[in-house]
C-alpha cells in the first residue's frame, strides 16, 4: 500500500483483496455484503482505483492492477 493510502485508512479495519484472479468479482460481493449488513451503508469501488474519497463513510477501492483493495467499516458497537 503506498503511503498516501496508508495515511487514508490509518486507524480504520481494513479488508485487502489480492491475488491474480477474482479480485472483481470479491470486490463486488463484499460491496454487496457490507451494504446488506450496514443500514444505508455507503459503499464505493472502482476498478481503475480513480475515486478516494473523505465524505463517504465506508468504502471499498480495488487498484486496476490488484496492488491494493481496501475496504474501512465503522467499528462495531463496544
Amino acid at each position: 500500500m503506498v503511503e498516501s493510502q496508508r495515511r487514508m485508512v490509518r486507524g480504520r479495519r481494513v479488508i485487502a483483496v489480492t491475488g491474480s484472479a477474482g479480485k472483481t468479482s470479491t470486490t463486488a460481493m463484499l460491496a454487496h455484503a457490507l451494504r446488506a449488513l450496514a443500514d444505508g451503508a455507503k459503499v464505493q469501488y472502482d476498478a481503475r482505483n480513480r475515486m478516494w474519497s473523505s465524505l463517504l463513510r465506508r468504502f471499498l477501492v480495488q487498484s486496476r492492477r490488484g496492488t491494493c483493495s481496501s475496504s474501512r467499516v465503522p467499528a462495531p458497537p463496544a
